[in-house]
């Protein structure tokens, strides 16, 4: 006598994880649908450093400054060179095409800021300078101010 096969119970997927509250995505502007010629990548004009030195005020009319300023570069120049992540489900059979394409959006969903901040710290798909791979940018040292990190890190 051979015992009977009980399929296990089909129950609702659980809900999918919100987004990372953290991270490149709480700070970039992501492009969706951009105009063609965006394709060979954008730049723009950023304020990247914070620097502001302290100066002594002189004491009387006439007095001589003591010391020269040093002045610092405010902006650079930031580019970027375009990239694009995807999902694609190797076997859609069995399910209905809006099934499966929900599911592979909540997938898509689920890994997209992940994998974006993946090539941008590894350079993957050619993003340079990544984060990796240069480590002078961000060596400033025990004594720099947040701020100023934040601000190499921009640059």
């Amino acid at each position: 006598m051979t015992a009977a096969v009980i399929p296990r119970l089909s129950v609702a997927a659980p809900a999918a994880a919100p987004p990372l509250r953290f991270g490149l995505f709480s700070a970039a502007t992501v492009l969706e649908n951009v105009e063609p010629h965006a394709l060979s990548g954008v730049e723009y004009e950023a304020v990247c450093s914070t620097r502001v030195d302290p100066y002594p005020a002189p004491c009387r009319p006439g007095d001589e400054m003591s010391r020269a300023k040093t002045p610092d570069g405010t902006t650079s120049i930031v580019n970027a060179s375009p990239f694009g992540v995807y999902a694609a489900d190797a076997c859609v059979l069995g399910r209905d095409a809006n099934t499966a394409r929900d599911q592979l959006r909540q997938r898509f969903l689920g890994g997209e800021q992940a994998a974006v901040e993946r090539i941008i710290r590894t350079g993957e798909l050619g993003n340079l300078p990544s984060l990796e791979q240069a480590p002078e940018v961000l060596d400033a040292g025990a004594d720099t101010d947040l701020l100023d990190a934040i601000g190499l890190l921009e640059q």
